[in-house]
């Protein structure tokens, strides 16, 4: 990601109006990370001129970003996704950080323009299906992807992983969203033959060291729901911010926010 020294903060709601979009109510659907549960989202499509700057105020918000909508789960009976980011400037890396990095220390990092192409594509459809061949993407063919990753109306990139060892091959790829206030990261994907190198928290832990390294504030880690597995793995990285209503509450260690966000009925995270 090109460096920026001079970011700016995202508008605030006290001068930015969102005069033209128009926000929609998804239909009721299974959820996508828990099974028992029905998922409601609220979006808004956005492109156009102003279009960066509404990514900017409603990632700040809480939404979070795919190809040229926003969303935030609105579910009728849930509140199970919390909107995560991190604030890197503060972020301490510690034993098992450091050990990842060793593990992957080979690797080399490169922005690239987000532009699908085939040799990305590949390590895709080799980490779908191994890691979520039950999913909805697994049906994604190039077209679908190349949409995901080129319809953006803000600034987007593409971090690749390459291993220097193996002429250079693609390891893995993170698609992000260039942000005033920092990065989010949309979408990754790794080769499953790297798995036990820890390269999901290893592609975090990268781009957590790149905003500090241009003294920027912001992670934007997307949906923690603490009771999905697959989401469960955005705890790890405390500090860390959570969006409620609207501010956001910072918790100093996970097993403080695991607490604070305790199950303690069947109704957990009922409005």
């Amino acid at each position: 990601m090109p460096d920026q020294k001079n970011s700016k903060d995202a508008p605030s709601s006290a001068f930015f109006e969102l005069k033209e979009n128009v926000f929609y109510r998804t239909p009721p659907a299974p959820c996508s990370y828990l099974p028992d549960r029905i998922e409601e989202r609220m979006l808004t499509p956005v492109s156009g001129e102003g279009g960066e700057d509404t990514v900017n105020f409603l990632t700040e918000h809480g939404f979070r970003r795919s190809q040229y909508y926003l969303y935030k789960p609105i579910c009728a009976n849930c509140r199970a996704c919390l909107s995560l980011r991190i604030p890197a400037n503060d972020f301490i890396f510690r034993k098992s950080h450091r050990r990842i990095f060793r593990q992957s220390e080979h690797l080399r990092r490169k922005i690239v323009a987000p532009k699908l192409t085939e040799e990305q594509f590949a390590v895709f459809r080799n980490y779908i299906e191994a890691r979520h061949g039950e999913d909805d993407m697994a049906e994604m063919e190039f077209s679908d992807l190349q949409k995901m990753v080129e319809d953006t109306p803000t600034q987007t990139f593409i971090t690749e992983y390459r291993n220097p060892q193996q002429n250079y091959d693609l390891f893995g790829w993170v698609l992000c969203d260039a942000l005033y206030q920092g990065i989010s990261m949309v979408y990754s994907v790794f080769h499953p033959d790297f798995s036990k190198n820890s390269p999901g928290s290893f592609a975090v832990l990268d781009h957590i060291r790149e905003l500090q390294r241009q003294n920027r504030k912001y992670l934007y880690l997307g949906y923690w729901v603490p009771q999905s597995r697959k989401m469960d793995y955005k705890k790890k990285f405390a500090p860390f911010e959570i969006r409620l209503q609207d501010t956001w509450l910072r918790f100093e260690t996970t097993s403080a926010a695991e607490q604070y966000f305790q199950p303690k009925q069947e109704n957990f995270f009922l409005p």
